[in-house]
């Protein structure tokens, strides 16, 4: 009997000790707010709440629009959707980290979900950040918000200072924006609003449908006489910039503010173009796009699906 006693008391501090040890496990990542780890922010947020942690040792992390098993770098870059990235997405060894999450705004009319997986040694932490389809004010945000932001190649990025931006409302032109260039790199900030004297009534031809015929615009054209221009030392004109695809048979064809919504549909048979435009209040951007059988032309507010890049045609 007392053997047995004496038995029962050692399992008893053997399984005491167990539980002890267990109970002071330090997890390898510690959230300093387990709000962060679960977030809704509005469509037209660029930023979402920072997560704090701390890990004691190296870490890593990927973004995935669903939970998944993907274990090579390859196929977990190939899953992580564009409209959010995190910095930093991985540490070197134990410490304390801020990762900042990025978003672009969510012009796509429907929520989107986000997880981001952080490991640390066996320990795994999600964050779901759920970016709204729409503002606080309910209204879903415009496609555009009024950055043009590009990079300029070849002799031109080297010579290039300044780029310029004007626009046109069927009167006379004048300047809405100028902007450095740095190696390259250019970022214009479009004004949020336009003055009314700046606005005009559209001049369009009878075949072409206007929704609202009191809408007022002014535009920026990106054409064959482009709108944007790039200036050099002593503010000599270096050339016009344009946007296009490869192929040349996508561009940018204009930036376009209007006071009010509307719509531009039909087609002038003459010029062989086709309006199917859905322009919001604000700035929107316009492309242009050569059809298939390579005369007849198309211009909307579809963004397309191929890459499109800045150049600059020189002035002579």
């Amino acid at each position: 009997m007392k053997k047995a006693i004496i038995a029962a008391l050692a399992l008893s501090a053997i399984l005491f000790a167990a539980c002890d040890s267990k109970e002071n496990e330090q997890s390898a990542i510690t959230v300093a707010d387990n709000s962060a780890l679960t977030q809704e922010v509005y469509a037209d947020k660029t930023e979402a709440a920072g997560v704090k942690i701390t890990t004691t040792g190296a870490w890593t992390s990927y973004v995935s629009e669903k939970q998944t098993s993907a274990k090579s770098p390859q196929m977990r870059a190939a899953d992580s959707p564009a409209w959010i990235s995190i910095n930093p997405a991985s540490g070197k060894e134990a410490g304390s980290y801020t990762i900042v999450i990025t978003l672009t705004p969510n012009t796509t009319g429907e929520d989107r979900t986000a997880i981001i997986i952080i490991t640390c040694e066996d320990t795994t932490i999600t964050v779901t950040i759920t970016q709204k389809a729409t503002k606080e004010d309910g209204e879903i945000p415009t496609s555009f918000d009024g950055k043009i932001t590009g990079q300029i190649t070849g002799d031109a990025a080297s010579l290039a200072d300044v780029v310029e931006i004007k626009a046109f409302d069927y009167k006379e032109e004048w300047v809405v924006a100028t902007a450095p260039v740095q190696n390259g790199n250019f970022t214009l900030a479009l004004p949020e609003t336009v003055e009314n004297n700046r606005l005009s009534s559209f001049n369009l031809e009878s075949s072409i449908t206007l929704s609202d015929a009191n809408v007022k615009q002014t535009h920026i054209n990106l054409g064959e006489g482009s709108c944007l221009k790039v200036y050099g030392n002593a503010e000599k004109l270096l050339g016009y910039v344009h946007c296009f695809s490869a192929d040349k048979k996508t561009a940018i064809h204009a930036f376009m503010y209007v006071d009010r919504d509307c719509k531009i549909t039909g087609s002038v048979d003459r010029d062989r173009v086709t309006y199917d435009v859905d322009l919001k209040t604000g700035w929107n951007i316009i492309y242009g796009k050569v059809l298939n059988n390579n005369v007849d032309f198309e211009l909307t507010t579809t963004k397309p699906d191929v890459e499109l890049r800045w150049s600059v045609r020189w002035f002579e």
